[in-house]
């Protein structure tokens, strides 16, 4: 966050993504979502997808391990139209051991 305000002088929206390595309990996720918004729970859509997003490559499995995550700065105009976690697998393999998350921005 220290970053952030430094090279952010002007005000601009601000968007921090990522694996956080925590889950939304966590403290560090926590402490983020006092600063900014989490697009998941901001999205004007339903997020699409499962829950989680650490797969461990396990295709057998539900996906419920939230670990990344896309944060936009609370004094944004910007609107998160959708949210999505994508799960996509090719011959029941993922790709990743994280699924990839997708917003969009409207």
């Amino acid at each position: 966050m220290s970053k952030i305000e430094k090279v952010n002088t002007k005000g601009y929206p601000v968007f921090l993504m990522g694996d956080f390595n925590s889950e939304p309990t966590e403290e560090r996720i926590i402490s983020l979502k006092r600063r900014m918004n989490d697009t998941r729970e901001i999205s004007e859509e339903k997020p699409f997808g499962p829950s989680g997003t650490f797969n461990d490559f396990k295709h057998d499995q539900p996906v419920t391990l939230l670990l990344d995550y896309i944060f936009i700065s609370k004094n944004s105009n910007l609107k998160i139209k959708k949210h999505a976690v994508l799960s996509d697998s090719i011959d029941l393999k993922y790709p990743s051991d994280h699924f990839p998350v997708l917003i969009e921005i409207n």
